[in-house]
């Protein structure tokens, strides 16, 4: 029987459990229980990575929307005269004013999308291989392991008539040449099973440990997850609130003296809302644990107050930048 029929036909019979009744499979229950968990796993990560990329996209959007936002042309305000109707009255200026560090914008987009990419979604891609990778081997081991379990059938059946072959040979006082050289056979055929079976067995258990070593690994590894998700939002927490500073302090326009119609003082230039003029907005604080950026609160009226300085940081405490890189396996090491 091949190789390849011999694996079919043991599937099928595991599969019905027939001649199963006082048969103990070989186990490859820890390398399954692993695989399992992993595949969950890897079913989370995708969707963190698919995450993350959005994320690190949108806010590539956001901040070259508002870059040219803020490079564009602020609307003028015109006023009716007594020499002439719509005159203008103010120079022209930009939306983002003269306080708007355009370049530092790009800076910050292009810094942060290089460092998530690098330091977070690569090492996820890297691991989402090398899982890929143990799926498939995982298959071989389980091909292999249906191999040995149908050797050992074969190796049972065969001692098995070699006792029913010696009991007829005993019953007839071992004096049936016919017989003897039968059972000679089955002893001989035993033999040279029982040789295969024990290559098999052997590839078997180096294959079974190399996967189970492989799989201990990636599994440790997925530790991490949190690890990158925290530093792909500080990378992309520390680009906007950089975007923010570099927006710079705005410039009220002066009301005009001459606007068309009734003179209104509710008239909006480019200050915010009466009502939230010198209200404080908290954009937010650091979690200490992580060293991220703290920021101070912004008054709405115009004033800031002193931020606090940037420490930038996207490695663990214990100085392993890329965890999902630190294993022989993660790296392509496993052989």
């Amino acid at each position: 029987m091949g190789v390849g029929l011999r694996r079919v036909a043991e599937k099928m019979r595991q599969a019905t459990g027939i001649g199963e009744r006082n048969f103990q499979r070989t186990s490859n229950q820890r390398n399954e229980t692993m695989m399992k968990e992993a595949s969950d796993f890897a079913s989370h990560l995708r969707k963190c990575d698919r995450a993350i990329a959005d994320m690190k996209s949108s806010c590539e959007t956001v901040l070259s929307t508002t870059k040219i936002a803020m490079n564009a042309q602020l609307p003028r305000l015109y006023e009716d005269t007594a020499a002439v109707a719509g005159g203008e009255s103010r120079p022209v200026k930009t939306i983002g004013g003269s306080g708007f560090q355009s370049e530092e914008f790009g800076r910050l987009s292009q810094t942060a999308s290089a460092a998530i990419e690098s330091q977070v979604l690569v090492p996820i891609k890297r691991w989402l291989d090398v899982f890929n990778a143990l799926s498939a081997r995982m298959k071989e081991v389980e091909a292999l392991r249906l191999e040995v379990d149908s050797r050992r059938h074969t190796v049972i059946d065969l001692a098995a008539s070699v006792d029913k072959q010696r009991a007829r040979l005993g019953k007839v006082g071992g004096h049936d040449a016919k017989l003897e050289s039968q059972m000679d056979d089955t002893i001989k055929k035993l033999q040279h099973k029982e040789s295969k079976l024990s290559l098999s067995v052997q590839s078997y258990q180096e294959k079974e440990q190399s996967l189970y070593n492989d799989l201990s690994t990636l599994v440790k590894d997925a530790a991490w997850l949190k690890h990158y998700i925290a530093s792909a939002l500080k990378v992309q927490g520390d680009a906007l609130v950089g975007a923010s500073t570099a927006l710079g302090v705005g410039e009220p326009l002066a009301l005009s003296d001459m606007s068309i119609g009734t003179k209104d003082e509710s008239t909006v230039s480019d200050t915010v809302p009466p009502a939230s003029a010198g209200v404080p907005l908290d954009v937010g604080t650091s979690n200490p644990s992580m060293n991220t950026v703290k920021t101070s609160s912004i008054d709405l009226s115009g004033s800031r107050s002193n931020s606090q300085g940037v420490s930038r940081h996207n490695s663990h405490s214990e100085g392993t930048t890329n965890p999902f890189l630190s294993s022989g396996v993660i790296s392509g090491n496993s052989g």
